[in-house]
Order: structure tokens, then sequence, then C-alpha cells
């Protein structure tokens, strides 16, 4: 997809009061089927990654490996939609360490580094509205510590789709866990692909049935993952920024358009 084809779709549903938000969903879905750049037979396939992912997992003290047979091998019936060839599915138990972050109390907190609280981040599009430090909170529970690269997820009300990758070290509220790749990946792909719309039904669905729903881990730990190519992967997030940035052009046109279509009413 091209920026002009975007605007095409646009077109089309521009009178939607969700037409946005639908397209940034569209843009998503597309990233992680492999259908929004074209592959390059000379990228080092997928597999490549899980083997030394493989050798990374071997490494890994005891603590924080899941638990046996908490992360299933994949049957062919359960993967949501076919992926190109260079790309793999992996479960998120298998290729991240979930929850990495460190428990601390208040009192370990150093007053100059940023806390996160989930109400810092914007609904569906994970936009980081509010960065501000322990010093400037009244912080009275416990808080997980992440590092710098970490992928920071909403687990409380996951389907309101708060993620984001840190930008720098920090803590947060136990309600966002720390997901931290076993090996190098772009992290921008994989807080979008924590974002991409099947991803979002399903944690919608094991959450199902509870007031204030919770993404459990063990839900977290079998959830499916699309596992491009590691040269691919930064190709992926360059064109989905492109075209989110043309969204964030369309939704102030947008704006702009119903400010003036209130005025005429009025």
């Amino acid at each position: 997809m091209n920026p002009e084809l975007l605007l095409a779709h646009f077109d089309r549903i521009s009178d939607a009061p969700d037409a946005i938000p639908r397209i940034r969903r569209f843009v998503l879905d597309l990233a992680v089927r492999g259908e929004l750049v074209r592959q390059d037979s000379n990228d080092e396939p997928a597999t490549e990654l899980l083997k030394r992912i493989q050798i990374e997992k071997d490494t890994l003290p005891s603590v924080f490996r899941p638990k046996q047979g908490a992360v299933p091998p994949i049957d062919a019936g359960e993967v949501p939609f076919e992926l190109p060839h260079t790309w793999e599915w992996m479960r998120v138990g298998w290729g991240f360490q979930y929850d990495a972050g460190t428990k601390r109390e208040p009192r370990e907190l150093l007053p100059d580094r940023w806390l996160l609280e989930l109400e810092d981040i914007e609904k569906d599009t994970s936009t980081l509205q509010t960065r501000l430090k322990v010093q400037d909170r009244d912080s009275r529970s416990t808080k997980s510590e992440f590092k710098a690269g970490d992928i920071l997820y909403g687990k409380l009300r996951p389907y309101l789709n708060k993620v984001v990758v840190a930008d720098e070290s920090g803590y947060s509220t136990t309600e966002i866990v720390a997901i931290r790749p076993l090996v190098p990946l772009n992290t921008s792909y994989c807080c979008l692909a924590f974002r991409r719309p099947d991803f979002v039904e399903y944690v919608s669905r094991v959450g199902q049935g509870t007031k204030m729903p919770r993404l459990r881990t063990q839900d977290a730990l079998v959830a499916l993952f699309p596992l491009p190519p590691l040269a691919e992967q930064h190709r992926i997030v360059a064109k989905v920024d492109e075209l989110m940035a043309v969204c964030d052009q369309l939704e102030i046109a947008q704006h702009d358009r119903e400010n003036v279509r209130d005025l005429l009413a009025a």
C-alpha cells in the first residue's frame, strides 16, 4: 500500500465517524500479513531467528523460562491466516520474556526516573500523551521496572490497545507488563504486531466475563506472533510510519471539516 491508495480508501469511507481508526487497523492488518511491503529473496528467513531464539532460550536461567507445557507447539489449525514463506508463527512465550520487569517497592524508586501509568497512553493509537517522573507522582504501590527497548503492554482492559516501546528505562504500574525479545528484533515492529486487529480480538475474547478484564499470563504466553525476517521488520515499520503520518494528516483535515460543518449548522 502507498499513500495514494490510502487516500483512495479514505474517499470511500470519509463520512464514517470511525474512518481514520478503520484505516489504521487496515494498515496494521496488512503489515502483519506480509502484504504491506514486498518480500526480498535476499532476506535471511525468520527460521534463522527461531534458531537463534532456541540457542538463547537454552542459556536462560530457569526463573525466566515458562513452566513445562506452558508454551505448547503450534497446531496448523489455530493460525488465523497464512504468512509469506519467509515468515514464521511463534508463540509469545517462546520468543519473548513476558512480564520481564523487576518488581520494586515505592521506597526503591529513583525520583528522577520515568513512571508510566496506563492513563498516559492513548487508547488504540498508543500515543504517549504524558511523561512524568517518580517525583511528579504520589506513588504508593509496587511498580515494575523496565528497560529501554522493552515493549510495554497494558494488560488491564487490553482491548484498549495500549502498547508502547520504552525509549528509556523507568517504572510502570504492574498493569503494564514489559515484554522483552530473547534475540534482537525490531521492537517497533513487535509493538505494532501486539496492536494488530486479530490480536486485539484474541485478548478481548479470552478476557470476557469479568468486569475489569486482564490478559492472563498463560493466555499471553500461548498467543501467536507473526515473525518476519529481521530486514523486512525494518521495512514494515518504515512503511507503517509513512502511512500513519498520512492518517494523522487526514484526521486533522477531517476535524477541520467537521468544525466548518458545525459552524455552518450553528
